[in-house]
């Protein structure tokens, strides 16, 4: 992918092109590709990423790191939202993490922590627990008795086992209801790159 863009912010003289490269990662002993966004200057060469730019090859770590660690993915966060036709501020008032934690979880800008992941699993497969957890967070009842909010189970009988990443297939697929220990991420020499100075683990 190559777009002219903005004027080079370290020469002033030429225009920023837009690339998309591929980049090897590893993490906890596990390795793929991901797309690392950047922009080179036609002028003076110099490769730099924007903060959009960084963003996303954020974003794309955060999300390796989470099929690793065993961690819901962000798409199923969302599902089990959906399902349970909640929003971001509701599940934050019933589940925890802060006001804009859920947003965080849904586009892979932070990792939910180990215990939060067990608690939405633990909703997702007992409707029970999550009526009980919704009464406890003071959610309104309809007349007939339940909940406001709809409990509903993300099935996962089709779902295919976890296997380990090949050269086709770089992400492991990860059994939602399977749990790993958390491990904390390690920086590497694409720390910058992929932001992970300023990861916020949560």
């Amino acid at each position: 992918m190559s777009e002219a863009n903005d004027r080079c912010p370290i020469c002033g003289e030429g225009a920023l092109h837009l690339k998309i490269g591929k980049n090897p990662v590893e993490y906890q002993g596990e390795t793929t590709e991901l797309d690392l966004h950047f922009s080179v200057c036609d002028a003076c060469g110099s490769e730099q990423a924007d903060a959009t730019q960084t963003r996303a090859n954020k974003r794309a770590m955060i999300k390796f790191q989470k099929q690793v660690d065993g961690l819901l993915p962000a798409e199923a966060i969302d599902q089990l939202l959906s399902e349970w036709a909640i929003t971001q501020a509701q599940a934050a008032q019933i589940f925890g993490g802060g006001t804009v934690a859920f947003s965080k979880y849904k586009h892979d800008d932070v990792k939910q922590s180990e215990p939060m992941d067990r608690l939405l699993r633990v909703a997702a497969a007992i409707p029970d627990a999550f009526a009980w957890l919704a009464r406890r967070a003071g959610l309104s009842y309809n007349s007939n008795g339940t909940t406001s909010v709809r409990p509903l189970v993300i099935k996962l009988a089709q779902q295919p086992s976890a296997s380990a990443p090949t050269a086709q297939s770089h992400y492991r697929q990860v059994d939602l209801f399977t749990t790993r220990s958390t491990i904390r991420p390690q920086s590497s020499a694409n720390g910058d790159a992929y932001g992970l100075d300023e990861l916020a683990i949560g």
